[in-house]
């Protein structure tokens, strides 16, 4: 079990090294061409300030995962019926999905992606006017289309 802690971290570890400080090094400095972006990478991955969040951060997820909790002399309950488990699991999966999913339409198209997404007849957000307080504004129904023929206008 503690080779699968050493692989996990290790892995996190890369994840965060290879993916998410590129990542944010883009959207952090300016972007004119990719071999200024490797060098001005390099000088991202020579600062120590990097380095401290990222120790910290694998550190405490090594932590986590090799802290073995002696629990064989207890009985464990359930605490919560395994639906509630299920339904929390599939929440969070489905934010970090739409996360994935916005960030992609924001790298690929920029600031057009909300415009157009915004411009389509039929728009979730659009029509949800009095639970986001834009009352409407960016419905393209009117609402002398939406009183029913027996109201006075």
């Amino acid at each position: 079990m503690r080779k699968w802690g050493i692989v996990i971290t290790a892995f996190y570890a890369l994840i965060l090294l290879a993916v998410l400080v590129p990542g944010a090094a883009l959207l952090a400095l300016k972007f004119d061409d990719w071999p200024a972006f490797f060098g001005d990478l390099g000088e991202v991955y020579r600062d120590w300030m990097l380095w401290i969040p990222i120790a910290i951060v694998v550190s405490g997820q090594a932590l986590l995962l090799f802290l073995s909790v002696d629990t064989s002399h207890k009985r464990l309950k359930p605490r919560a019926h395994i639906l509630i488990s299920c339904v929390v699991g599939a929440i969070l999966t489905a934010l970090l999905t739409s996360a994935v999913i916005w960030s992609l339409g924001f790298a690929i198209r920029g600031d057009k992606f909300w415009e157009n997404f915004l411009d389509k007849e039929i728009n979730i957000l659009g029509h949800s006017g009095p639970v986001s307080g834009y009352s409407g504004e960016f419905s393209s129904i009117s609402t002398s289309e939406i009183r029913p023929s027996g109201l006075p206008g």
